[in-house]
């Protein structure tokens, strides 16, 4: 019975590595393809301030600094003009160079076009 025992206990063992590392295998690529992908700038969080955090970022505000309502309220709608100034930006940017990338791709022939996306490709991979 013993031997069985440790016969079995080999094999789980042997299991559980094999899905351990499966599992972080798969984890490292999914990292790297993730990790891969550009994200448009419009998404990009540039600041303590981003949409989804300015919220919280006014709450913790308002309790480190002991902020009255009147004062909560003014900098909610700082924060909120600046968020929307910022998204504008970013929104201009996006679209000069998307612009720029156009009036270049006019200019190349068909094998430029080509090396051209892929130096883009890497560059936005960095």
């Amino acid at each position: 019975m013993d031997a069985r025992l440790t016969a079995c206990t080999g094999k789980a063992l042997v299991i559980l590595t094999v899905v351990f590392m499966s599992g972080l295998t798969l984890g490292v690529v999914g990292m790297r393809v993730l990790s891969s992908q550009p994200v448009p700038i419009s998404e990009q969080h540039s600041g303590p301030f981003h949409h989804q955090e300015a919220g919280m970022a006014v709450e913790e505000l308002r309790l480190q600094l002991d902020l009255r309502d009147d004062q909560v309220s003014a900098v909610h709608m700082i924060l909120d003009e600046s968020i929307m100034a910022e998204t504008n930006l970013l929104d201009q940017l996006q679209a000069v160079q998307t612009d720029g990338r156009a009036r270049i791709l006019e200019l190349l022939d068909p094998e430029q076009r080509s090396k051209f996306n892929a130096w883009a490709r890497e560059v936005a991979g960095r």
